[in-house]
């Protein structure tokens, strides 16, 4: 079982997972070098980035029968939502969903299980960030603003994979008993989703 816990910066994935994951279970988010300019190359970057990710997921779900993963392995969503501040350019996106897709199709990455979706209120984010001096969190005002189009995302993976994404999670005080999907590297499921976001 391969869960992803999701939600913007310092919405709380972290902690969240240290709560619940059994030891040696949680995969922390990946934290490294920056990516190349090049729309292309950085979409590449990214899907490796990404496919090491799921790999790393896999291995620990073969280890201990679950992992629990700070941020989605496939985390596509990212680019969909800065395009929308003009963070991103429209050929950033397609280029991402071609190198995501051609991962998913060597099966070098694929959908989590479940999704927990953290999506506390604005104070409760601010507060949480302030109570972690330890992360810089640069472009938090920005992340902040992704919350709407972040749970656009996921809602629209719900409607098109029902029961994937958990909600309400936050106070959450057993683990969750669930059984694995059988679609984790549809591209159906790929394509659907991409086809249903607006793209402005």
């Amino acid at each position: 079982m391969i869960i992803a816990v999701e939600g913007v910066s310092a919405a709380g994935k972290t902690t969240w997972c240290q709560r619940h994951a059994p030891a040696g279970a949680w995969l922390p988010e990946y934290s490294g070098q920056k990516p190349p300019d090049d729309p292309a190359a950085a979409a590449q970057f990214w899907a490796d980035v990404n496919s090491r990710q799921w790999s790393a997921a896999i291995e620990l779900e073969q280890a201990h029968g679950v992992v629990y993963c700070d941020t989605d392995p496939v985390k596509l969503h990212y680019t969909w939502c800065v395009m929308h501040f003009g963070q991103a350019t429209p050929d950033d996106w397609r280029e991402n969903v071609r190198a995501m897709r051609c991962a998913f199709q060597h099966k070098a990455l694929g959908f989590a299980d479940r999704i927990v979706f953290l999506d506390p209120d604005e104070a409760t984010i601010r507060v949480q960030k302030e109570r972690d001096p330890t992360r810089r969190r640069h472009n938090f005002d920005v992340h902040i603003q992704l919350a709407p189009l972040l749970r656009t995302w996921y809602q629209t993976l719900d409607q098109l994979s029902p029961g994937r994404v958990i909600w309400g999670a936050e106070g959450f005080t057993t683990p969750l008993a669930l059984e694995p999907s059988r679609d984790r590297y549809s591209l159906a499921l790929f394509d659907e989703l991409i086809a249903r976001l607006p793209t402005r």
